[in-house]
């Protein structure tokens, strides 16, 4: 609740801003609430979390958008994941713990050696004090939510 409350007192500009013409809105929430929070926890269910992409496996995630994106466009978007990435080593970063799917961790965005490399950065990541990384195994069946992905 008084992150909330901080949300509502402090004003900009802040670095999202720069994106407000080229970033849909709900992204621009998303960043400033990762700015304010004190704790994150996501659900990815086929894809790694935004925010721990490298910027290849972005490119391959935005290669799937339908309607395709025009290549401009899709590099403010991957450079807009590699600034919301920089709140993982910010001083007293928020706690995150991210959920993913094993699915999500053998799908092929960007291909295989981006995979391989996504993967690494994945291991190295999860070296921060503050990020713990839990993978749902296929051989836990079904569980809540497992139709979308989520963030909280």
């Amino acid at each position: 609740m008084d992150a909330l409350a901080d949300m509502a007192r402090e004003r900009g500009p802040y670095w999202w801003d720069k994106y407000r013409d080229a970033i849909p809105a709900g992204l621009l929430d998303i960043a400033e609430m990762e700015h304010h929070a004190t704790a994150l926890r996501s659900a990815q269910i086929m894809h790694l979390p935004g925010i721990l992409q490298t910027p290849d496996y972005t490119r391959g995630v935005f290669a799937e958008a339908v309607p395709t994106m025009d290549p401009a466009d899709l590099e403010r978007h991957v450079e807009f994941r590699i600034e919301r990435a920089a709140l993982l080593d910010r001083e007293e970063a928020p706690l995150f713990e991210f959920l993913i799917h094993e699915g999500a961790l053998l799908m092929r965005f960007g291909g295989g050696r981006t995979l391989a490399k996504q993967l690494t950065y994945l291991l190295e990541q999860s070296g921060h004090p503050n990020v713990t990384i839990r993978v749902v195994p296929f051989a836990a069946g079904g569980f809540a939510n497992a139709g979308s992905s989520t963030l909280y």
